[in-house]
């Protein structure tokens, strides 16, 4: 071995550890590495054919006999021949152009060898890392939730950590379709994509998922999430392997499924805690709506700052549309509306005539979200409808029920159905809802929940204009438009940017299924809360959350999701404590407040029996009646005690979360954080 080779092994083996150290430092996202890579390839290339040719030229006699074509042919051939690395110059006549010549084709060839290497073996060499992979998240689905997740943990991944995912570390994504246009987003964060089914339980195994820290199953099928979540539970069940990873081995894994109807879930829920079923890890499955999420989100951000808070003011929510999310955002107003004025909400929910089938399918599921009293007026009710007491009577308050003429509250909502062929368009449309903004006491929102986003945004933003003019002729009060735009961020960003005043954009998947909103457990822990202090307080069947039954654990979840309302009659709010700042004590709470509070709990509870098929009359769990169901002026004392006492289990939850911390509510959205954490997501 001669100095020379020793000299050009040297400067190889440097140039391989700068050009990683780069890599290593400056470069983060897949696509910008392949894109790298392949500049490193052409340039090595160029510079193994440049340096080659100017070599064999320079190195040639002073006077070659040769002519110029020959010349330059033999220098290209000896270059490619370096390429190749197939060169083997004469002894001695090494020129230092040669040396780098055959230096960079030799850089040149080992790149090319490790990426065909990784190509060729990427399936192989990703099973052997997943094998390896340990407290990681997995994502089953590549959809729009599934993308969110990701940028959402990428996102966390940067603000915690300079340094980016290792081999060992990071999500993994199962995804279905080959041909997703998000595969390449997804792969750009370092993120490995395997594909197959999320019911294909030989994947659980394939991504470690028995050793995965949370599991989300959005694939956008609710048989394919039910399926994949049941496999892993069947899977967990069987204690094998899991001995040797005793760190995590006491550590639960959580698991987040999404279902058009949420309550399927909870099938779930209690096999995964049943004591019954011994599993090699704890357990967690909760399951989650995106248009539950989108309906929660958009009460706490925007009606909220814009409530009536007097005793004399009424909100009056008028929906556009009869799609999901104008069912869901219906009944979620009307379950949880219910802010300091004390008096039911108003709403006039306008379909078209296509709808009239999904109306009389509603109708018969809620038959008491509305009065059902002839010749109401949907758009401007009765007034003295607003009072909870409408229509109550009992003969004896301390024995409500038992007189044949007593009667309790039937209805939830004041208002009604209107069917129109051009809403939000038409004159006469308009013409109503200018009348309603210029209706005494009266907070008006309306929100346009047509078939697509572009028709939303547009609608929203052509109502929102030609009210301006007309509100601004006739003098009339304030009126907030909003339009749900779930699916398309530019949209979003676009109404937002537009700054125009009460026009308002709700519903993008980006903020109400964000990796924190799916899994900051505040709702569940709430819900919890106050089930075990009713049982220390009043007995019943069980202190485990999950045994109690389904429809006790959905009061006790409903209650958990007001909470922010409530507190915001104290002037509150919650948020996270990890946001940095002071942070206001609840302080001493005055009584007045208290039973403020306790009237707008005991009108939440009145709204979701009602909504749920509840009716008035003796206690009758199993026939769902409840002497209760009535106005907090006709309520027992005993049964006000219990209003009483949930504000006061509210009110110890929020003292004593130490990742919590309360501020003052200002006029105006709560920021992302803040809502997320009060509306217990």
């Amino acid at each position: 071995i001669t100095w020379g080779a020793i000299e050009q092994i040297l400067l190889f083996l440097v140039s391989v550890f700068v050009f990683s150290c780069l890599i290593s430092i400056f470069i983060r996202r897949r696509s910008v590495l392949r894109a790298y890579i392949s500049l490193a390839v052409l340039a090595g290339s160029a510079l193994t054919l440049g340096f080659g040719i100017a070599g064999y030229c320079l190195r040639l006699p002073e006077s070659p006999s040769a002519g110029l074509v020959p010349i330059v042919v033999g220098a290209v051939y000896y270059a490619a021949q370096n390429f190749f690395l197939n060169a083997a110059p004469e002894r001695g006549a090494d020129h230092p152009f040669l040396a780098l010549s055959q230096l960079f084709g030799l850089a040149t060839v080992v790149l090319v060898a490790v990426e065909a290497l990784q190509r060729l073996f990427a399936n192989s060499i990703q099973r052997v890392v997943l094998a390896r992979r340990r407290g990681h998240t997995v994502v089953y689905g590549l959809g729009e939730i599934g993308s969110h997740l990701i940028e959402d943990l990428a996102e966390q991944r940067r603000s915690e950590s300079k340094r980016p995912w290792g081999m060992f570390e990071g999500p993994v994504v199962v995804e279905i379709d080959r041909e997703n246009d998000l595969i390449d987003k997804v792969r750009d964060h370092g993120v490995p994509i395997v594909f197959g089914d999320a019911t294909d339980e030989r994947l659980l195994k394939q991504v470690s998922a028995d050793r995965a820290s949370e599991i989300f199953f959005v694939t956008g099928s609710d048989e394919a999430n039910f399926e994949g979540v049941s496999d892993l539970l069947h899977l967990l069940a069987r204690p094998h392997g899991t001995e040797q990873d005793g760190s995590r081995a006491g550590d639960p894994i959580r698991i987040y499924l999404h279902l058009r109807y949420p309550e399927v879930g909870r099938v779930l829920e209690v096999a995964a805690e049943s004591p019954t079923i011994p599993r090699a890890r704890p357990v967690i499955v909760r399951s989650f709506n995106v248009f539950d999420q989108a309906a929660q989100d958009v009460l706490v951000e925007d009606v909220l700052p814009r409530r009536p808070r007097e005793s004399d003011e009424v909100a009056h929510f008028v929906i556009v549309g009869f799609g999901t999310m104008a069912k869901v955002l219906a009944l979620h107003l009307a379950e949880l509306a219910h802010f300091e004025n004390c008096r039911r909400t108003r709403m006039t929910i306008v379909t078209a005539p296509r709808d009239r089938e999904k109306v009389e399918r509603f109708k018969i599921l809620h038959p008491r979200l509305f009065p059902e009293q002839a010749g109401l007026d949907p758009w401007m009710p009765d007034e003295a409808m607003d009072h909870w007491s409408y229509g109550v009577r009992l003969k004896d308050v301390h024995r409500p029920g038992e007189d044949p003429e007593d009667r309790g509250i039937d209805f939830v909502c004041n208002g009604g159905w209107i069917e129109h062929r051009g809403a939000p368009r038409a004159d006469d449309f308009i013409d109503r809802i200018v009348t309603l903004a210029g209706a005494s006491r009266v907070r008006p929102f309306v929100f346009i929940c047509k078939e697509t986003d572009e028709e939303n945004a547009a609608l929203a933003q052509e109502l929102r204009a030609e009210l301006n003019e007309r509100l601004q002729k006739a003098e009339a009060g304030r009126l907030s438009v909003l339009a749900y735009v779930p699916e398309r961020p530019k949209l979003t960003r676009l109404i937002r940017d537009l700054r125009v005043e009460d026009l308002l954009s709700f519903g993008a998947s980006e903020e109400v299924c964000s990796h924190e909103a799916l899994t900051l457990p505040l709702q569940r822990q709430l819900a919890e809360a106050i089930a075990r202090y009713y049982f220390e307080k009043y007995g019943g069947e069980s202190s485990r959350f999950t045994e109690l039954k389904l429809w006790a654990r959905r009061s006790n979840l409903s209650a958990a999701a007001h909470l922010n309302i409530k507190l915001a009659a104290l002037g509150k709010r919650i948020v996270l404590r990890r946001e940095g700042g002071g942070a206001d004590p609840l302080g001493e709470v005055p009584e007045s407040k208290r039973e403020t509070i306790a009237r707008m709990e005991h009108n939440r509870w009145l709204a979701e029996r009602l909504l749920t098929g509840w009716t008035f009359g003796p206690r009758d769990d199993t026939r769902k009646k409840r002497p209760a169901l009535v106005d907090w002026s006709h309520l027992s004392e005993s049964e006000a005690k219990k209003d009483r006492d949930q504000v006061q289990a509210v009110l110890q939850f929020c003292s004593s979360r130490g990742e919590l911390a309360l501020r003052s509510l200002e006029d105006g959205a709560a920021d992302r954080s803040g809502r997320n954490a009060a509306s217990g997501r």
